[in-house]
């Protein structure tokens, strides 16, 4: 179940799931972008 709290939890680091979550979002997109425009070309 997806759960939107209205206070963020934070990692000992000071940064929050979300942000981790984005970082590993982008860099996945990251590693599969050459796939994607090698496919184009």
């Amino acid at each position: 179940m997806l759960r939107l709290a209205a206070t963020a939890v934070r990692s000992c680091e000071g940064v929050t799931r979300r942000e981790w979550l984005c970082v590993g979002g982008l860099s996945s997109f990251g590693l599969l972008l050459s796939e994607l425009l090698a496919g184009r070309a």
